[in-house]
């Protein structure tokens, strides 16, 4: 059983997760008028470079023997989570940056790539798993 604070919790963390960006989007959209494409670029980078690429193939090398053994030292396991994914969110970042905003580059579309970037890793890493514990 599930304690009640638990419960209170994770419905906290939840609203946090989900409100918070939104939030913030709504604030600078009509405050400083950022970008809403330069929104969209970041949070499809984001599940495009983790979701759909870095963590399939992290998954495909947990079936292989050698690599199951080399993750079983924690110095390997960190040095490649932290690497594999600073290497694929900057891969990303270059070619959004690159190809999808490249006439676009000022302060106000960083933060706003930063923000949708930022705000659907939060929802998806942080707020499906809450979602998933609740239920």
């Amino acid at each position: 059983m599930v304690s009640t604070l638990s419960l209170l919790f994770i419905i906290c963390t939840l609203v946090i997760v989900f409100l918070f960006p939104l939030g913030l989007l709504i604030y600078l959209y009509r405050k400083e008028k950022i970008s809403l494409k330069a929104v969209a670029v970041g949070a499809l980078i984001f599940i495009v470079f983790q979701f759909l690429i870095r963590i399939p193939l992290l998954s495909r090398l947990g079936a292989l023997p050698q690599f199951r053994q080399l993750m079983k030292n924690m110095f390997f396991a960190v040095l490649i989570g932290g690497l594999s994914a600073g290497l694929f969110e900057e891969v990303g970042r270059y070619l959004g940056f690159r190809f999808l905003l490249n006439k676009k580059l000022s302060w106000k579309n960083g933060v706003a790539y930063g923000l949708g970037h930022g705000g659907i890793e939060a929802i998806g890493a942080v707020g499906l798993a809450y979602i998933n514990k609740l239920a």
